[in-house]
């Protein structure tokens, strides 16, 4: 689990969940693609939750998604990037100290 992200006072304690259940399931290079519904079971809240919570998670930079299409059609489960350091504006945050800074202005 990223300091930067335990850090962070704008990440609320059940987004930090979230993001601790997607890092149990990332490879080496932080990708993960477990369904809202297996993320909502292991932590006993809705998939509707885990989709917010997700959310968050993404607009703070911690998690980018990207859709993925099954070869026989429709839609599979989301692949999860997570992001250490997390990301602004599509770049890595250079130091503590700026996401630290981010925090305060929450």
């Amino acid at each position: 689990m990223p300091l930067a992200a335990i850090a962070d006072k704008r990440i609320s304690d059940r987004a930090l969940r979230v993001f601790a259940a997607l890092a149990s399931f990332a490879n080496r290079e932080g990708r993960c693609w477990p369904s809202q519904e297996a993320i909502a079971e292991m932590l006993g809240v809705s998939r509707q939750a885990i989709g917010q919570h997700v959310g968050a998670l993404k607009k703070l930079g911690y998690v980018s998604l990207e859709r993925r299409i099954r070869r026989a059609g429709g839609w599979a489960a989301n692949a999860y990037v997570l992001h250490d350091p997390p990301l602004v504006n599509g770049a890595p945050v250079a130091d503590m100290a700026t996401v630290q800074a981010l925090a305060l202005q929450r």
